[in-house]
């Protein structure tokens, strides 16, 4: 497949922006609520006092702190529809060390990927959960580099 060229990648972005212009728009129109930043009152009348509450925030706030749960359940059926001997423990294999991952990966985090998922599940009745995993194996550290301790438990 040849790459494609400038007026592919143009048309295509064009293409998207159109199908996704409406869901945009209703998006800033959300965000004005959420961030307290909405119209109080009509034009010509915008010197008047304006108080915005928080609610709309404070409702996603809620409902993704205390209702949605901050780890995913991982489960793994198994593959064949033959049964093989050791082929459930391999099932249970995968969704421990998936949930070890999952664990050790959002410790790392300033953010809970899956709480921030469910914000926007909530917010925009969207949400995207990127997962990625690295093939490259820690360097072992010398002990004269900075932050060695660092390094050394990463490795």
């Amino acid at each position: 497949m040849p790459a494609p060229d400038i007026g592919v990648i143009t048309g295509d972005r064009t293409e998207l922006e159109l199908a996704l212009s409406a869901t945009h728009a209703q998006w800033v129109e959300i965000d004005s609520f959420t961030n307290g930043t909405y119209r109080v009152w009509p034009k010509g009348l915008e010197d008047r006092h304006t108080e915005r509450t928080n609610r709309a925030r404070s409702i996603v706030d809620h409902a993704s702190d205390n209702i949605l749960p901050y780890k995913p359940r991982f489960v793994r059926d198994e593959i064949d529809k033959v049964k093989e001997a050791g082929q459930t423990e391999d099932a249970d294999d995968v969704e421990v060390a998936s949930d070890a991952l999952w664990t050790d990966a959002t410790q790392a985090e300033m953010e809970l990927p899956a709480k921030t998922a469910g914000r926007y599940m909530i917010k925009y009745n969207y949400g995207v959960l990127e997962t990625g995993f690295s093939t490259k194996m820690p360097e072992k550290p010398n002990e004269d580099e900075p932050q060695y301790d660092a390094k050394s438990r990463a490795y």
